[in-house]
């Protein structure tokens, strides 16, 4: 969060937190997106599918394997993180969606793996 803007008792509520399931690997850089998802239907959802993008995505699948997790969770556990997120919305579409965003959050990180997922959201 950028200094100054959150108060004592202020919070934020990230929506999209997994970019419509791009963060969430659910994509492949070189197939269409399937008709029945958003970044199928909506301009504005796929507009997100950008080759940076893909490249944050493997990233964060690397680092996921190495740690014996999923991006789901890396992605989940960082936001869960940071100073002033009070929740997360998630665009869960099936139950089993559901189940795997609350387990997301259920395991202890390091300092290191939560360094490592931002640098890989932010491209570095």
């Amino acid at each position: 969060m950028r200094a100054g803007v959150l108060t004592p008792r202020s919070g934020v509520v990230p929506s999209l937190s997994l970019a419509s399931g791009l963060l969430a690997g659910t994509y492949a850089e070189d197939e269409r997106f399937p008709e029945d998802t958003r970044l199928g239907t909506n301009p504005y959802f796929a507009g997100m599918a950008t080759d940076e993008r893909f490249e944050q995505v493997d990233e964060l699948r690397r680092l996921a394997e190495d740690s014996g997790r999923n991006v789901i969770e890396m992605v989940m556990l960082w936001l869960a993180a940071q100073q002033g997120i009070s929740s997360i919305l998630v665009g869960a579409t099936k139950i089993e969606q559901i189940n795997a965003n609350a387990h997301a959050v259920n395991w202890e990180s390091s300092a290191d793996d939560l360094v490592s997922v931002a640098a890989a959201l932010s491209g570095r």
